[in-house]
């Protein structure tokens, strides 16, 4: 299940908790539905919600949500997590031994990334020189990097990243996207109606 109205053309991976089919409620595998495979393990720090509201939660304990393959070898490709967290440390999509990544990462680094081209942050599809300074009050958020160079990574990952003792650790996060082409500002509009008319409430989910 893709979702009404949700942009196809690109998607490469496709994490929703959910629709059963991609999380049946219990175990590790959170599976792609975009139709090309990339399952992901979740390791043992993140507790599904998934009967109660259909997301995961996340715990300080540096665990991550892996896939050990390349998604994509475009060097211009668009990444899309819907979550919420009031966390003062991080969120980052990750590659190989934690040297590629993408991402917030505390106060004195607004974005984040090494060895992901030159990508450009979205809240809620408004463009944001400081995403950490956007992300952390407890509601629900559609944050995106696009332009990011995938064509090196040969494992992908979310995690809390926990370098230097920083972990990120509030929160929850429902659905991933990943696109092997830049979206549009109107396909990101698209994406941000169909998923947030549908599926999260117009006020924060405190924990």
């Amino acid at each position: 299940m893709i979702g009404p109205n949700i942009v196809t053309s690109g998607l490469r991976l496709n994490l929703d908790a959910v629709d059963p089919a991609s999380y049946v409620g219990s175990g590790n595998t959170w599976k792609d539905r975009s139709g090309n495979g990339f399952d992901f393990t979740n390791d043992s720090g993140f507790t599904s919600d998934f009967n109660a509201a259909g997301w995961f939660g996340l715990s300080d304990d540096g665990t991550e949500v892996p896939a050990d393959t390349q998604i994509s070898t475009n060097s211009t490709c668009t990444l899309v997590l819907w979550m919420w967290t009031r966390d003062t440390q991080a969120i980052c999509w990750s590659g190989q031994s934690n040297s590629y990544y993408v991402g917030a990462y505390r106060s004195g680094n607004k974005e984040y990334y090494n060895n992901a081209g030159s990508p450009t942050f979205y809240v809620d599809t408004v463009e944001k020189d400081n995403i950490y300074d956007y992300i952390r009050d407890g509601w629900w958020h559609m944050i995106e990097f696009k332009n990011v160079d995938f064509s090196s990574w040969t494992t992908h990952r979310f995690n809390q990243y926990t370098s230097g003792g920083y972990t990120f650790a509030t929160g929850a996060i429902a659905k991933i996207l990943l696109y092997d082409r830049n979206l549009t500002a109107a396909e990101s509009r698209q994406n941000f109606n169909a998923v947030s008319g549908s599926r999260f409430p117009p006020h924060p989910y405190i924990a």
